[in-house]
């Protein structure tokens, strides 16, 4: 009997630097502790300027997380009183996390993030596509990018009835584990984030005194935000392009047509010109942005493609049961079949899948042919 050879150590996998590192012009990674499927640390960028400096995505709530980023902070002599702005890429707790904590340590740090940026344990009000309102107060998607989810109630234990017929729940289907969580961001008393500034598309923020650019690419999060520096060509890209894995793509959460959004996002940062350095919020750094989103690209191709002969052999098939198929046995549950979900509704929306509502309520698909990323 043969044993397989281990597969390939992904990155984003490996524990958590305890060194900071200068990465980019002007930029140090810190690496912080996470446990997460598939991850084992986050990336946290600061960027020194002449008063001070920046902080991009401070890490998960809670003690350990916040006396690492002190630890981090003070190897390198930056005090915490000299932070000037916390960037929060995206809406997930190991992004947003330490945001607030910081920004009240330091004083007067301004907490920026999308225009759509909410949680899901975040009551605000979020303006949908059309509405006409200026309350500073409320997140304001941008054009075509209304949340669907803006009045989705979840339980106690973070759980919620999912568009294709079961119960779906976040990050963890051990409810225990989801109320552990939840009491670290509220029962516990770890502030949730307040933004001051919420970034359109496009907008220039000042970051360690030299300017980067606002790069909405909502598909893993309606809300995801990358940062351009076109001076030096580095492109902070949180989880929208990793180097050795791909981000979730959420079929609640993230919009009615994530997986398209999500495409269209990666065909815009593939586009820009001049990048030569990408800093994703978990792996390395590296250097072919364009040859990563084709790899990415081709991840899809290949799930729309094993959906359609799933369908080919089984005929009409439920979210959960194709999820088996696009899944290991250990990833199996809410966040499999929500990315699942993703995929099959973006069959749908292309003409290449029919859907149907079948025994117990669930919903059922049926692919033809085989979906072509568009």
């Amino acid at each position: 009997m043969t044993t397989a050879a281990p597969g390939p150590v992904r990155q984003e996998k490996l524990p958590a630097r305890t060194e900071v590192e200068a990465v980019a012009p002007g930029v140090l990674r810190a690496q912080l502790h996470i446990e997460f499927p598939g991850l084992a640390h986050i990336n946290t960028y600061l960027i020194e300027g002449p008063d001070g400096f920046d902080v991009i995505d401070p890490g998960l709530p809670g003690p350990a997380s916040w006396n690492s980023l002190l630890e981090r902070l003070a190897s390198v002599s930056f005090p915490v009183e000299r932070v000037r702005s916390i960037v929060i890429t995206h809406s997930h707790p190991d992004h947003f996390g330490n945001a607030e904590r910081l920004a009240e340590a330091s004083g007067n740090a301004m907490i920026i993030t999308h225009r759509a940026f909410r949680t899901m344990f975040d009551p605000l009000h979020v303006c949908v596509m059309g509405d006409d309102c200026d309350d500073p107060a409320h997140a304001h998607p941008d054009e075509g990018q209304a949340p669907f989810e803006a009045g989705r109630q979840f339980s106690s234990d973070m759980s919620v009835a999912a568009p294709w017929g079961k119960v779906w729940a976040p990050h963890n289907d051990d409810s225990t584990l989801r109320k552990s969580q939840t009491q670290i961001l509220s029962e516990r008393g770890w502030p949730f984030p307040q933004p001051k500034r919420r970034a359109r598309h496009g907008e220039e923020i000042m970051l360690g005194g030299r300017s980067w650019e606002a790069v909405h690419t909502p598909g893993h999060t309606l809300d995801h935000l990358c940062l351009l520096d076109r001076e030096n060509g580095t492109f902070i890209s949180g989880d929208h392009v990793l180097p050795t894995i791909t981000p979730h793509v959420a079929g609640i959460g993230a919009g009615k047509t994530a997986l398209a959004d999500f495409l269209s996002s990666l065909d815009k940062v593939a586009a820009i010109p001049d990048v030569t350095m990408v800093l994703p919020a978990h792996g390395l750094e590296f250097t072919d942005l364009p040859n990563r989103v084709r790899e990415v690209k081709e991840h899809h191709q290949d799930r729309l493609e094993l959906l359609a002969r799933v369908s080919q052999a089984e005929g009409w098939v439920t979210v959960e049961g194709y999820s088996h198929f696009l899944f290991r046995p250990e990833r199996w549950g809410s966040m499999a079949e929500s990315e699942t979900y993703a995929h099959l509704e973006y069959a749908v929306q292309v003409g290449d899948a029919d859907i149907r509502m079948g025994a117990n309520d669930q919903v059922e698909y049926q692919v033809h042919g085989s979906p072509i990323l568009t």
